[in-house]
């Protein structure tokens, strides 16, 4: 939230970083699967809808409705009608995470919660490991990248990964039904179902990353959310004081000043140490 400035409450790190990658689906048939014998690795598509701009789009001069509210909403509508399952039968989703706003939004519209809601459904911890859904296991647009084109196929292949159980320590414990949003404004909206195709030969998952149930000794976002704010009433200013890259030696250092009851201490992360970055 105290980063740059990009557009009214929007910061940098709320938008998608445009970036460079790749994807690749291999379409098949039964007889393929039979043929190979790739039961295992064979995800079913149970119902994909494209919808473009509804005229409310331009009408209603809503910035909700520009980002595609009302196409994700029919496309989800027709996608939850085609395969016979709704919201709550979905486990795991990969939404289209262009900006932090877009995603709340999105939550929405493909009927997790009511309109208006979004904020609760985190608040809850629903969204995340633990909850009713996980949203973005992969991290997202904002966290991974948004290398355009192949954005929608990144979105797939993680959901085949976490219907596979081969998404290591980002698994979904269970996860048997996947829903992707992907979105292309001026105008479209997709909306794909996916399950495995021979759920008796799909791999059993071998790490958890998360307790597997969201009662009060499992995870939930709400408590982490208590959590520091009962940590920021104890110390009277937290500020981050400088930012420092060096791009030679691929060391980044953020440097925090805390002063709990007028002391004063620092604290230095090594970034690139925390991330793992090389």
């Amino acid at each position: 939230m105290t980063s740059r400035k990009i557009f009214d409450f929007l910061t940098v790190l709320q938008c998608c970083p445009t970036s460079d990658g790749a994807a690749a689906a291999i379409l098949a048939d039964e007889d393929f699967v039979q043929k190979y014998g790739l039961h295992s690795k064979a995800v079913e598509i149970l119902a994909q809808e494209m919808v473009t701009d509804f005229p409310s789009t331009f009408e209603e001069k809503s910035s909700i409705k520009m980002i595609g509210f009302d196409m994700a909403k029919e496309a989800a509508r027709r996608c939850y009608e085609k395969s016979g399952l709704r919201p709550r039968d979905v486990d795991v989703i990969e939404l289209h995470d262009c900006f932090s706003v877009n995603e709340l939004i999105t939550y929405e519209a493909l009927g997790l919660c009511p309109e208006g809601e979004g904020g609760n459904l985190v608040d809850r911890g629903d969204n995340t490991y633990g909850g009713k859904w996980v949203i973005n296991p992969s991290g997202g647009l904002i966290s991974k990248g948004h290398p355009l084109g192949a954005t929608g196929l990144a979105q797939c292949a993680e959901l085949c990964w976490q219907l596979r159980g081969e998404a290591g320590r980002r698994q979904v414990p269970g996860a048997k039904v996947a829903l992707q949003h992907n979105l292309g404004l001026g105008g479209a909206v997709v909306v794909t179902i996916y399950r495995m195709g021979f759920p008796e030969a799909a791999r059993t998952p071998q790490i958890a990353a998360v307790p597997t149930n969201s009662a009060a000794e499992g995870f939930k976002a709400s408590l982490v959310f208590k959590e520091i704010e009962k940590k920021l009433e104890e110390v009277s200013n937290i500020y981050i004081k400088y930012y420092q890259e060096d791009l030679d030696t691929r060391e980044s250092t953020y440097r925090f000043q805390m002063l709990p009851q007028g002391g004063t201490s620092q604290k230095f992360i090594s970034c690139y140490q925390v991330l793992g970055i090389f």
